[in-house]
């Protein structure tokens, strides 16, 4: 059974479970046993629904490439490796994932990286570093979209929005010293002016865009598919179908396995990774999405005789299932877990998750079980930490720490802190002390121990106010500390946007920590 990955790795390391080195043959392992099966999906053998999904597939992703006016990068005789994000102006992390792959397949092979274009946009905002009289975080909106409205259907960016985009942060990296930044940034800009008109979304606008970066430092690129293109292969519409024709035991196994992740991880929340499935009035949630005149809606199903009827909150009937397909019109769009399922299933040969994904899958691993009565095939995960080189910022968090420990015990039990040189904090001190233990000896009436604990709060507030000097030096240093605390985030945060970077410098660590 696969093992839950650890967290993200420390600053400037890669994480890679298991390590890349072995990914090829994990691949070949997955893909003989998968491809040998005797599991169907629906009517259809694992095997002939993997050997017709990898070619249609791959001909989308080329036909998506060729309209960004790109070509195809060689998909030669190999293992087929997926991996997966939301369209991002990804950090290194991220893009980790993409260099590994890419890496894997170098001497044979196919990397894809399926674009989650179907996850809602939401405010798409971007952390750059500044510097004011501390370094810190600077959030720039480069897009947004009103709830429900996913990354494909969202509008790119008009030209002032971008140009207002670009000067804000141009104005946060001139903070900082360092010009070859805002070389970067000019480059970003002269390619996101020749997107604006060009891109169909949001999720396409800033897929290209990073690509873009990918491309102008010379870093190989994989082949790449919006899931909204790849929700209308052949392919995934007959898995779609299968699990919608099959939908009351899909439910179940899905709640089922996401109870057991949330017990067996010590997970009180009931919504991580996701919520259960609901049931209303006698139609039961699937893990799947409609996306219908520009928003996302939740997609229900119920039984009619032999018939499956699907639906969503603003529609009766959205569509009926009586054959081998969905409706064509139905514009299904898979979540995370059906999405991963179908990739590793019937696509690819390995998926490379991050650390997130690779912690939700195995909740994904458990429905495969159920429902296919199958061992899942292996994933890999992949993730890095690589701060920019933006200056030395210590780590004050232990002291920080010590320091509001210090604070709440100088609250709590003030006693323990006099000077001992000042005869009334002493008196007040041993006073204390003398009450305390009559208290505990239980041998005061009622009355007297009531007296005795109102003595014992006038005490607390009178050491409270002898010790104000020594509360108000500690709330001072730890101001400069919180102050401190944040300029050493704003040094090390992982999350900034791959375009600020290096990129063969970043490839080169990458390599040298994957080992």
């Amino acid at each position: 059974m696969q093992q839950p990955p650890g967290a993200a790795p420390g600053h400037g390391a890669v994480l890679c479970e298991p390590p890349a080195s072995s990914w090829r043959a994990l691949a070949a392992h997955n893909a003989a046993a998968l491809d040998a099966s005797r599991v169907h999906v629906g009517a259809v053998a694992l095997g002939e629904l993997r050997a017709a999904a990898r070619p249609e597939i791959l001909e989308l992703a080329a036909s998506t490439l060729a309209r960004w006016g790109d070509p195809a990068p060689r998909a030669g005789p190999g293992p087929l490796l997926v991996t997966g994000h939301q369209p991002l102006l990804f950090h290194p992390g991220i893009w980790v994932k993409h260099v590994l792959v890419a890496a894997a397949v170098a001497s044979g092979g196919t990397g894809l990286g399926l674009i989650v274009d179907c996850d809602e946009a939401g405010a798409l905002d971007v952390p750059v570093p500044r510097r004011g009289p501390r370094l810190s975080v600077a959030r720039r909106r480069l897009g947004a979209a009103p709830a429900g409205v996913p990354f494909e259907a969202a509008p790119p960016p008009a030209a002032r929005d971008w140009e207002r985009f670009i000067a804000t942060v141009r104005a946060d990296l001139a903070t900082l010293g360092q010009p070859e930044l805002l070389g970067r940034l000019d480059e970003l800009d002269r390619a996101g002016r020749a997107l604006v008109p060009a891109s169909a979304s949001l999720g396409d606008f800033v897929a290209r865009l990073r690509r873009g970066v990918e491309q102008r430092a010379g870093a190989p690129c994989l082949h790449e598919l919006p899931v909204s293109r790849l929700s209308q292969s052949r392919a995934f519409r007959a898995f779609a179908a299968a699990l919608c024709a099959d939908f009351e035991r899909l439910w179940e196994a899905h709640n089922r396995a996401l109870g057991a992740h949330r017990r067996g991880a010590g997970i009180r929340n009931a919504a991580w990774p996701w919520p259960d499935l609901r049931e209303r009035e006698g139609w039961l949630e699937l893990p799947l999405w409609a996306v219908r005149q520009g928003r996302r809606e939740a997609v229900f199903a119920r039984r009619q005789g032999k018939m499956v009827i699907l639906r969503v909150a603003t529609q009766p009937e959205l569509a009926r299932l009586d054959g081998p397909c969905v409706a064509v019109d139905a514009g299904l769009r898979p979540r995370a877990l059906v999405l991963t399922m179908f990739a590793r299933l019937c696509l690819g040969d390995l998926f490379v998750h991050g650390t997130g994904g690779g912690r939700y899958d195995l909740a994904t691993d458990a429905v495969m079980r159920e429902l296919f009565a199958m061992e899942p095939p292996a994933f890999a995960v992949a993730s890095a930490t690589f701060p920019l080189p933006l200056g030395p910022a210590p780590d004050v968090t232990a002291e920080l720490d010590a320091l509001r420990r210090l604070l709440a015990d100088l609250d709590h039990c003030p006693a323990r802190h006099i000077d001992p040189a000042e005869p009334r904090q002493r008196a007040l001190a041993a006073e204390r002390r003398q009450i305390a233990a009559a208290l505990a000896s239980r041998a005061l009436s009622p009355a007297d121990r009531a007296a005795a604990a109102r003595r014992l709060r006038a005490l607390r507030s009178q050491l409270a106010a002898a010790l104000a000097a020594r509360r108000r030096e500690i709330e001072g240093r730890l101001g400069e500390l919180r102050a401190r605390a944040v300029e050493h985030r704003a040094a090390t945060l992982r999350e900034y946007p791959l375009f600020l970077f290096d990129l063969v410098a970043l490839r080169a660590a990458v390599a040298l920590g994957a080992g």
